[in-house]
Order: structure tokens, then sequence, then C-alpha cells
């Protein structure tokens, strides 16, 4: 069941990067798409945590980590992610936003004093050689732009720093994974809001009414990686969720082979970053 609901996480986070992609393509307006996948998964779920919210609710020591982390990642990591993903491509971006396990050991070496290990050190080796072959990737796609790798190593310090404030913070009983996943999801719906309606002012409603049915797939993906990430981790260690999530970058890669034949080319330089990420990811893991 764990290692069932990991892939599940794994699917949704890399059919997350494939659906963004695909509501821009389809002229959806990209500085309201973090705001409408976030709103729509927070909205199922909550359908999902309903009874368990009705019945066990939990209190503010217990939900506030999951508020603040909420803030950050989905928050700040869905902008980041649609800026990587408008300017590198869905399989791209998904590749460096695998490097994720390597920053979450980087700063647990440093904070936590956790030890680096000789699988750690060649997990490591891999992720870095994978955004090595991916800087040369592809470079006539079209619409490519680096600074859009940028973002998506970005998104990924955000993965990583939200993964140890939540092992530094979250103390004594957590509440139910379902109800952790909707409060982490309406906190980022929140905070992308803010930062949408400042961006686009008054013309912000319009661009929701136009967008919101084209990342309404991206919004399901968001909501089905959350629920089963929490619930894998519920269930299970780490080092099993982990790896097996983090198969989300071949997801994004075949996805984005699949959907976008001729607008993003998914080459082979693409497609070997993609194995050493998650091979270095499973290494690392095992270690966590």
């Amino acid at each position: 069941m764990v290692v069932a609901l990991a892939l599940g996480a794994g699917l949704g986070f890399g059919l997350l990067n494939v659906a963004v992609r695909w509501g821009i393509a389809k002229n959806g307006v990209p500085a309201v798409a973090a705001l409408v996948a976030t709103s729509v998964a927070a909205f199922v779920s909550a359908v999902g945590a309903a009874p368990t919210l009705l019945t066990h609710p939990g209190s503010l020591s217990q939900l506030w980590i999951y508020i603040v982390v909420g803030a950050l990642a989905p928050g700040i990591s869905q902008i980041l992610l649609t800026y990587a993903v408008e300017n590198a491509g869905s399989s791209r971006a998904a590749v460096v936003m695998g490097s994720a396990p390597l920053v979450s050991v980087a700063i647990a070496v440093v904070l936590f004093h956790e030890r680096f290990s000789l699988l750690v050190a060649v997990g490591t080796l891999l992720i870095v050689s994978a955004v090595v072959v991916l800087t040369g990737a592809d470079r006539r796609a079209a619409g490519y732009r680096r600074m859009g790798i940028v973002g998506a190593f970005a998104a990924a310090l955000t993965f990583a720093v939200r993964d140890n404030i939540i092992r530094w913070g979250a103390h004594g009983t957590p509440p139910r994974p379902l109800v952790a996943a909707t409060v982490m999801l309406a906190s980022g719906a929140i905070c992308i809001s803010a930062f949408v309606f400042a961006r686009q002012g008054r013309t912000v409603v319009r661009d929701i009414r136009t967008s919101f049915r084209l990342f309404i797939p991206a919004g399901l993906a968001l909501a089905v990686g959350y629920d089963a990430l929490l619930l894998a981790l519920d269930r299970g260690r780490v080092s099993i969720v982990s790896p097996v999530s983090a198969t989300g970058v071949l997801w994004s890669v075949v996805g984005a082979a699949i959907v976008f034949r001729r607008t993003e080319r998914v080459g082979p330089r693409t497609a070997v970053a993609a194995l050493l990420v998650v091979g270095g990811g499973a290494l690392i893991g095992t270690v966590r």
C-alpha cells in the first residue's frame, strides 16, 4: 500500500508539470495557472477530507506548521513551477525539480548533522550529472529559456525546505493526512492569491474566468500528488516514499513526449537526465 501511494504521488506530481504546460499551450494565462491549480487541488482535497475535518479537525497547535509550510510549498513553489514549465518545458523542469532530495540532504547535513555517506555522495554525483547533461539538452526547443531551469531549481529548494521544516516542527500527534494536505493546499492558495492580485491587478478576475477550465487538470494532478504523498508518509518511512515518489520525473518526461511531440522535444539528453535524477534520488532515499 505504501509503495502504491508513493507511486500515486509521483504520478500526480509528474503529470502536474505536463498539465500546466498543456493549459499554457491552450492559451491559458500563465500568471493565474498556480492560483487555479492550487485552489482546485485544495477544494478536491477538502472534499476527500470532509468526514475527518468534521470529526477530527485538529488543533491550531497541530496545524500551524502545515499552514506555514503550505505558504512555501505549494504556495511559492507553484509560482516557480509555472514559471519553470513556461520557460523550460515540462520535462526539463521536472528533471531539475527532481534534485530536491539532494538539496534536502544538504540542509539536513548542515542543520541536523546527518551523516554524509558514500551512497549519498554517489546519489549527489548522479543528480549533479543530470543537471549538467540537461543544460546542454534541446536548446532548439520552442520557447526554451535557461532562466526556466533556474526557476525549477528554486522550486526544488522550496520542496527541500518544506520537508525539513516539517521534520523539525512536527511534534506530538500530527493531523490526519488528508486534513494536513487540505491545510497546506489552502494556505498555498491564499499565498498565491496575494501574489497574483498584486501582480495582475484588475485583470485577474478576467484572466481566471478565461483560464480556469484549462488548469483544472493541473489542480486534479496536484491534489492527487499531495493527498497520496501525505497518506504514504503516514504509513511508511521517508526512505521508501521519497525514492518511489521521485518517479514523477519519468512521468513528466513520458507525458511530455506523448502530449507535446511537436512543440517540446524530449531528446536523449533529457531522458538520460531523468534516469540519473531518479537513480540519485533512490540512493539518497535509502540513506534517509
